[in-house]
């Protein structure tokens, strides 16, 4: 994900911020750095001229993201084996295995011992 900071008009930009109806360019920059970091521990790569920034903030696989991966590849996969690869605990695995089911991503067919996993969208 990336963004740039470059306003349209510097000159209304520049009236907005002087009777404090918006911030400094940049001023924001800090918090979402800081943010970010401490989030992802992820460094942002941060670009830049004279009249622009360009800040690319990296993003990592997110959990739901790892756990349907994993059906798609095995859908007889157990929480147990989800817990090990993805690295949280089975109850960990419970609750978004639950949250996707309710969000209507994931279906169980079967028994928790014989059945598999449905990946509904």
């Amino acid at each position: 994900m990336e963004d740039f900071s470059l306003p349209r008009n510097p000159i209304i930009a520049k009236i907005f911020r002087f009777v404090r109806l918006a911030e400094s360019i940049g001023s924001g920059f800090h918090k979402m750095i800081d943010g970010w970091k401490q989030h992802y521990e992820l460094e942002p790569v941060i670009e830049g001229d004279f009249d622009y920034y360009k800040i690319t903030f990296p993003t990592t696989q997110k959990t739901t993201q790892k756990i349907i991966a994993l059906i798609e590849e095995s859908p007889e996969i157990s929480r147990k084996e989800l817990a090990e690869v993805i690295g949280l605990t089975e109850d960990g695995i419970k609750y978004h295995l639950k949250k996707m089911q309710k969000k209507g991503i994931l279906e169980r067919i079967g028994s928790a011992r014989g059945g598999h996993w449905k990946i509904k969208k």
